[in-house]
C-alpha cells in the first residue's frame, strides 16, 4: 500500500507539473502574449512578430487555458484595453511601414505587413478589446457631445494644404462644409478640432 500510494502520489505530480509547465490559464479581463523565442527576424520597423519570426508575436490568445511549449515561447499576461462609456480610444501604432509624404494618419491594413506607424485614423468605441500593448498605445478621452440647440463644425487638422479654409477634397486640411447635429459622437480629436456653434432663435 505504501508503495502504491507513493507511485500515486509521484503520477499526480508528474500531472500536475507537466500541466503547469505546458498550459497557461488566462483569466476573464486578460489576454496572453507569446514571445517566440527563435525564428526569423522582424520586418524592418516592425516592433510585433508574425507566425515564424522571432520577437513578441502580434496575435493574442483569450481567456482560458492554452497550450504553450516552453521551449519555444515565453509568455506574458496582460489586461484587456477597456473604453468605458462616453470615452473614445486613439490608437497608436508603434511599429509598421513609414507613412506616405503629406498624410497625417495611419490607416489599418488587412494585411499586417502593411501596416503603418503613428497615429491611426479609426478610434476605439465603448467596449472591452484584446489589443498587445507592446504595439499599440491606447489614449483615452472624453468622447464629442453636441448638446441640443447647437451644432458641430469639424476642422480637419492633419492632412495637406487645400486651396481655400475648406476641405473640399479628403485628407485636407480646413473645415468640413457638413456640421453634426446634435449627439454623441466617437471622433479623433487628434485629427478634428469640432467648434461647437449656438443655432435657434434669439427673441429681445
Amino acid at each position: 500500500l505504501i508503495v502504491w500510494g507513493v507511485l500515486v502520489f509521484g503520477a499526480l505530480l508528474f500531472v500536475v507539473l507537466t500541466w503547469n509547465a505546458f498550459f497557461v490559464y488566462v483569466r476573464p479581463g486578460e489576454h496572453l502574449i507569446k514571445i517566440a523565442k527563435d525564428g526569423k527576424p522582424l520586418t524592418p520597423g516592425h516592433v510585433l512578430a508574425e507566425a515564424g519570426q522571432k520577437g513578441i508575436l502580434r496575435e493574442v490568445l483569450g481567456e482560458g487555458w492554452h497550450f504553450v511549449l516552453p521551449i519555444v515561447y515565453a509568455t506574458e499576461k496582460e489586461k484587456n484595453t477597456d473604453v468605458p462609456p462616453g470615452k473614445v480610444g486613439i490608437v497608436t501604432a508603434l511599429g509598421g511601414k513609414p507613412l506616405p509624404p503629406g498624410r497625417g494618419l495611419a490607416e489599418r491594413a488587412e494585411d499586417p505587413q502593411d501596416e503603418e506607424q503613428g497615429l491611426q485614423r479609426q478610434v476605439l468605441p465603448p467596449g472591452s478589446y484584446r489589443i498587445n500593448l507592446r504595439g499599440y498605445k491606447v489614449e483615452l478621452i472624453d468622447a464629442t457631445e453636441i448638446k441640443p440647440g447647437y451644432v458641430g463644425v469639424r476642422r480637419r487638422l492633419l492632412g495637406r494644404d487645400g486651396k481655400s479654409r475648406f476641405a473640399e477634397a479628403d485628407g485636407e486640411k480646413g473645415i468640413l462644409r457638413e456640421v453634426l447635429q446634435p449627439g454623441l459622437y466617437y471622433i479623433n480629436t487628434k485629427e478634428f478640432e469640432v467648434i461647437k456653434a449656438e443655432v435657434g432663435i434669439f427673441q429681445t
